[in-house]
């Protein structure tokens, strides 16, 4: 087998248990309060999601939070940053799209919410 195909073996299963991963965060996370609810939703998809490149800008490629921490645990601090980076834009980028649901979620609530105004014709 070449390295592409080990490659590809291996993003295969790394899906499938992510997937398995981000189902199971979505099932324990139903009954909880929707900040908390949706903050760890955002966190572990952004974690599971991003990949970033194991040497350098090319090559093969890994999850970022396991190529962040082991850069950070050769203790040169600014290492870390290379995969970090990308990682905590995409956490940013979504939480800014998790504010957006909110107040679109929240929109709704109160559209929802507004009384309906009572008839005034007369009943015959």
């Amino acid at each position: 087998m070449t390295f592409e195909d080990y490659q590809v073996w291996g993003w295969s299963f790394y899906a499938l248990a992510a997937i398995i991963v981000l189902g199971v965060t979505l099932r324990i996370t139903l009954s909880w309060p929707l900040f908390l609810r949706s903050w760890l939703r955002v966190t572990a998809f952004v974690i599971m999601a991003v990949p970033w490149y194991v040497q350098g800008n090319a090559g093969p490629m890994a999850p970022a939070i396991i190529i962040s921490f082991f850069e950070a645990l050769t203790l040169d601090l600014e290492s870390w940053a290379r995969a970090g980076k990308p990682l905590l834009l995409a956490m940013a980028g979504g939480y800014v799209l998790m504010l957006l649901y909110w107040f679109y979620a929240r929109k709704q609530v109160q559209e929802d919410a507004e009384p309906v105004p009572a008839r005034t014709e007369p009943h015959l």
